[in-house]
């Protein structure tokens, strides 16, 4: 997946607000890396990590009323929706006073974006200080999303040696009982002789459950905090053993 800026809107007309949001984005990002526009292009969208969609006044319902979002062809809700289910983080834009629409205004599959916070870009004096906060989150949430694969990456970690720990304290069991004879022995001296591998792994399960913590994603933040208890536990009880 390319860092590029999705921007999904209905009319990129030259001169628009829309245009010029785009073009501003183009400076922070570069040219190639702000892509899409009123049509929605599904390869550009694939490759992207943030979408921007542009919500202005007439975004849920046309001239005549008739509700833009409520057509399964929309091009615009397709494009969301796509987004969404690749995961990909998206940030709503209302532009030049239009409100975020209600719930009940909003088909099933975007409902999610009246809950999600939103910023406002004006077309006046304001827009370049909006466009400063635009642009801000953006960075902030790409950094996040770069965290978040990093820490998905401590978690498997984490919960390999966790998986590896109730492995080798069930072969420990079986060796006490005297089931696994030499092969038991052989189990429990590796375990000791590496019990200082469990540290560093501790350790990053503890980091990546702090800062998740802080970032308020409770339930990431408590599996990670866990791991690193059960870690630190096991690494205690075989330091024990061992006569570290």
């Amino acid at each position: 997946m390319s860092q590029s800026v999705y921007v999904c809107g209905r009319q990129i007309a030259p001169e628009s607000l829309a245009e010029r949001i785009t073009r501003a984005l183009g400076r922070r990002f570069g040219a190639k890396g702000v892509v899409g526009g009123e049509r929605p292009d599904p390869a550009a969208l694939a490759a992207s990590d943030l979408v921007v969609a542009l919500i202005d006044r007439g975004w849920t319902r046309g001239p005549d009323g008739v509700g833009w979002l409520d057509d399964p062809a929309d091009l615009t809700r397709a494009a969301l929706i796509a987004a969404a289910q690749e995961g990909k983080a998206i940030l709503p834009l209302l532009l030049d006073g239009a409100a975020m629409p209600e719930v009940e205004d909003l088909p099933d599959e975007l409902r999610f974006l009246h809950f999600r916070n939103a910023r406002v870009v004006g077309a006046g004096d304001t827009f370049d200080a909006d466009m400063a906060r635009v642009v801000g989150t953006l960075e902030a949430m790409r950094r996040g999303r770069g965290f978040y694969t990093q820490v998905g990456a401590f978690t498997l970690a984490a919960a390999a040696w966790v998986t590896a720990v109730l492995i080798v304290q069930l072969l420990d069991a079986f060796t006490t009982l005297g089931h696994l004879g030499v092969v038991g022995d052989l189990f429990r001296s590796v375990r000791e002789t590496n019990v200082i591998a469990f540290a560093p792994v501790a350790l990053v399960a503890l980091y990546a459950g702090v800062r998740t913590l802080l970032m308020r994603r409770w339930r990431f933040a408590v599996i990670l905090l866990a791991c690193a208890a059960l870690l630190a536990e096991e690494m205690s009880r075989a330091i024990t053993v061992s006569g570290f």
